[in-house]
């Protein structure tokens, strides 16, 4: 037996305790443990024996593995086998580019019209003939704001959701929105249409929030009327999702947010802060200045989970899980369709037409293998991290999976998850989180968190 590559010990409060990133164990430790942990290299066989059980406990956990076992050659294999998972059909829909808001930072070419009838014809089309062999299909309404375009939104979900039926399929749905359009006539129709959970920016407190999000033409305010929006899907039993776009412009307003939503009885929405990272074309160079580098962001977003904590949001402290990959656009069977009908891989290359990997219009016309679209999507696919060397030997690999490929692709340089800086921090505060719901003074040596 050998230890594992991906262990991460760290002191707190008094006590010792060990994750694993692999299996994202997290136990809290006694001397056993570490002797263990540092001899079992050169262990007899009488000392193993003695030590049994905490050692089989150890190896469960993935603290220690079969000297045989290459953890690497295992999430290669991991990353592979799922990227070409054949269950899962994901499709991020975009039925307009057109936007109500006019948001500085954005990097999007906002653009009037909505997918017609023809184009929505043909996705369920297209999306037919993907489901074969596949037993989920999975949709994110994107936009653009897609609640500009709603009734194309709740037509196209209508036979999404009965192709599903009718195939045999499981639905599942959620919307990424500013949500200003969002009554009570329109909560009720997104439930009623199966998206199940709405993802809503909310860039701080209202004057910084009024100033960031706001109308186009138009300076009335916007964050009274999303709190109230959110209050009422809350209500209704929509589940919402906040994130803050952070940035040096608007992290000083972050603890108003919160003291908003407290006051509204809002501490049960999971809340959590975006990184805003600049490497689009035609976002502007006052933007970039503004962003956080990612060590930065780090610290930042560790002190507004603990402070979320302190403030009763139970539910937003963040722990890691495994990935097979860093995002959908490096799998089969996942697309971003334009209202036009085109097809991407990532959302960040909408309207950029050498990204375009296909049209749901002639997608199943014979092509040119070695036509740039059937290369775009190649590369997609090929992206992964275990090329890189400072990827290869970092400890936090399977729960980062060498993070988004689209901003190494465009600046060819990998993008760190803020894992790497506040990984400790987080996991110092599910500790703590841990020992307040437990009757229990303290883990057991080896208990999973």
């Amino acid at each position: 037996m050998k230890r594992s590559k991906y262990n991460i010990l760290f002191e707190h409060k008094g006590g010792k305790f060990a994750f694993n990133s692999y299996t994202t164990a997290l136990n809290k430790i006694d001397d056993e443990f570490t002797y263990i942990l540092d001899s079992i290299d050169s262990m007899s066989e009488e000392i193993k024996a003695k030590h049994s059980d905490l050692i089989a406990k150890m190896k469960q956990e993935g603290y220690i593995v079969d000297k045989s076992f290459d953890e690497l050659k295992s999430l290669k294999f991991y990353n592979m086998s799922r990227k070409c998972n054949s269950d899962v059909l994901s499709l991020t829909i975009l039925p307009t580019l057109d936007c109500n808001f006019a948001c500085p930072y954005c990097y999007e070419s906002c653009k009037k019209g909505t997918m017609s009838k023809e184009a929505e014809d043909k996705l369920v089309e297209f999306t037919e003939k993907k489901l074969k062999n596949k037993k989920i299909l999975k949709v994110t309404w994107f936009g653009g704001e897609p609640l500009v375009a709603k009734e194309r939104v709740y037509s196209l979900s209508e036979k999404l959701i009965n192709l599903c039926e009718k195939m045999g399929i499981k639905y599942s749905a959620h919307m990424i929105s500013n949500f200003y359009l969002a009554d009570e006539e329109t909560i009720k129709n997104l439930k009623k249409y199966k998206i199940s959970q709405v993802q809503v920016t909310i860039d701080g407190g209202e004057k910084i929030h009024n100033a960031r999000r706001r109308l186009k033409n138009s300076d009335e305010p916007t964050f009274e009327r999303i709190i109230n929006n959110i209050v009422k899907s809350k209500k209704l039993g929509l589940t919402i999702v906040i994130r803050i776009n952070a940035d040096k412009t608007n992290i000083d307003s972050l603890e108003e947010l919160v003291d908003v939503l407290v006051k509204k009885g809002l501490t049960d929405v999971f809340v959590y802060l975006g990184h805003t990272v600049s490497f689009d074309e035609g976002v502007p160079a006052k933007f970039t200045e503004d962003c956080f580098l990612t060590d930065d962001f780090a610290k930042i977003s560790a002190d507004f989970t603990n402070m979320l904590a302190n403030k009763g949001f139970k539910n937003n402290i963040s722990y890691p899980k495994p990935i097979s990959f860093h995002c959908a656009a490096q799998r089969l069977g996942s697309y971003i369709v334009g209202p036009q009908g085109e097809l991407y891989k990532c959302e960040h290359d909408v309207g950029v037409k050498n990204k375009q990997i296909g049209n749901i219009f002639n997608y199943f016309d014979k092509k040119e293998i070695n036509s740039s679209e059937y290369m775009e999507q190649i590369n997609w696919l090929l992206s992964n991290p275990f090329e890189d060397e400072e990827c290869v030997n970092c400890n936090i690999l399977p729960i980062c999976m060498g993070g988004c490929s689209n901003y190494r692709n465009k600046l060819c340089k990998a993008y760190c998850m803020p894992f790497k800086y506040n990984l400790v921090e987080l996991l110092k505060i599910k500790c703590d989180d841990y020992n307040e719901c437990s009757n229990k003074k303290e883990f057991k040596s080896v208990q999973v968190c």
